[in-house]
């Protein structure tokens, strides 16, 4: 299990196929976070990667992943918009797991959303089946 509080990006973060605000990507484990702040510009320069403005890709966690009280302000992009299996989230790009969900509780997708592939990206995570939540989209747009 990984644990990530009163933590705040203001950086910008450039990667060649995962990017995250806080972890680029993680693999066999659950994730926690609260009280975290993306104020960084996420970008991937790939066509084939994933990205989000806390977490890029999370592979097989061994548990659902909670964030909370949380806000995304940055910018989520891929610099390469040839539209290949790019993933991208305001918060999460994309979670590999078919049981696994994320769960977000009073949390704000501020920033703007740059992808080459929109069918590929959403508010919150990629794959929106996989969120449940208790949030607000405040000013969330492509």
């Amino acid at each position: 299990q990984s644990l990530i509080t009163y933590s705040k990006n203001v950086g910008q973060v450039y990667s060649e196929k995962y990017a995250g605000g806080f972890v680029g990507e993680i693999e066999g484990k659950g994730v926690d976070i609260s009280k975290c702040y993306n104020y960084g510009e996420i970008a991937v320069n790939n066509n084939d990667g994933a990205v989000g403005g806390f977490i890029g890709i999370a592979v097989n966690p061994s548990r659902d992943t909670n964030i909370s009280n949380s806000d995304n302000f940055g910018r989520i992009k891929a610099t390469d918009n040839n539209s290949g299996s790019m993933y991208m989230g305001g918060f999460v790009g994309y979670v590999a797991s078919s049981s696994n969900k994320v769960y977000f509780k009073n949390c704000a997708q501020v920033g703007i959303i740059n992808s080459g592939d929109i069918n590929k990206s959403g508010y919150f995570i990629y794959d929106e089946n996989k969120v449940e939540h208790n949030s607000r989209k405040a000013f969330s747009k492509y």
